[in-house]
């Protein structure tokens, strides 16, 4: 694997306050938006100036509740929040609601404004698909993707993390090691390939017993093998669900490409995300989590960078 070597974190408390984030997404003016979830609040950090703040949100309907996901396109950030879809300018005056009646687990924007969100379903359906598409006012417009949608899983069995490069949309399963592209344009599925990671086939074996899947009547709890996706130019990267950083780089057929891995970070419990950006040709990797080295409660942003030899 090709080594990552930790430029500098951002940890809760400086700067701004990452209370509890649930995803990230970068934009092209190299800010990195982060939904804080039990923040209530959009966390903006900027990687020209190293500052983390907050984007300013109002009260009554604008106020965000628990945001599990943000997106930005066309000087709009959009926000799914428990009400439904809320969108904000980019200083982070409100706009309107979207009331799409849907749990959004994660969602991408499409060209014309339209939403591809992959929602919660307990229950269900053969005819419900793994992807909704709304257009621009939150109607439904189509489903499409095939859900696994096992009972005994509630759902959790088909939660993915999205990215899109028109028209190709990327699945990344959170509970399986796989990645599904579909063709916006027909909603059909292009291609599906998967992840491979020496520890996979440990992972899979837990998630054939019984007594750690459904330890309860009530409770259900799986293997996770993915922890974000991003596309930048012609490529794929998928962040693994591994207490040390690795991220994994495809092209568009699914072929890997590289590893990248750091030594640095390792004891992670849990991420939020993964941005890349381009800079002058150099890839400038991002990475969400919390739990480095014992300190189980305080999230993180770090950004990472090819290592090279002094």
């Amino acid at each position: 694997a090709i080594a990552l070597k930790q430029e500098y974190p951002i940890k809760k408390g400086e700067q701004g306050r990452l209370i509890y984030p649930s995803s990230m997404v970068t934009d092209k003016d190299g800010n990195i938006l982060i939904a804080d979830n039990n923040g209530h609040a959009i966390d903006l950090y900027s990687a020209k100036t190293n500052d983390l703040s907050v984007l300013p949100t109002p009260t009554g309907e604008g106020a965000l509740l628990f945001p599990i996901a943000v997106r930005k396109a066309r000087q709009k950030i959009y926000v799914a929040d428990d009400e439904g879809v809320k969108i904000f300018k980019e200083n982070g005056q409100y706009e309107r609601l979207l009331r799409i009646h849907l749990s959004v687990w994660d969602f991408v924007l499409g060209k014309d404004g339209s939403i591809y969100a992959n929602t919660a379903h307990k229950a269900a359906a053969e005819s419900d698909g793994l992807i909704v598409k709304l257009n621009p006012n939150g109607e439904q417009l189509s489903s499409f993707g095939r859900r696994l949608s096992q009972p005994q899983y509630n759902g959790m069995d088909d939660r993915v993390f999205l990215e899109s490069s028109w028209p190709l949309l990327f699945v990344a399963f959170k509970h399986r090691p796989q990645v599904a592209i579909y063709d916006l344009t027909t909603e059909k599925l292009v291609r599906e390939f998967s992840i491979q990671h020496p520890v996979f086939s440990r992972l899979e074996a837990l998630s054939k017993d019984e007594s750690f899947t459904n330890p309860s009547a009530s409770a259900v709890k799986l293997p996770r093998y993915v922890a974000g996706i991003t596309a930048v130019d012609d490529r794929i990267f998928v962040l693994l669900h591994l207490p040390q950083v690795e991220i994994v780089e495809f092209d568009f057929l699914g072929n890997e490409k590289n590893r990248f891995r750091s030594s640095e970070v390792s004891n992670v419990l849990n991420y939020f995300g993964l941005a890349i950006q381009n800079q002058r040709g150099v890839l400038k990797f991002y990475v969400g989590g919390s739990g480095v080295a014992g300190d189980k409660g305080s999230p993180f942003l770090a950004q990472f960078a090819v290592a090279t030899s002094d």
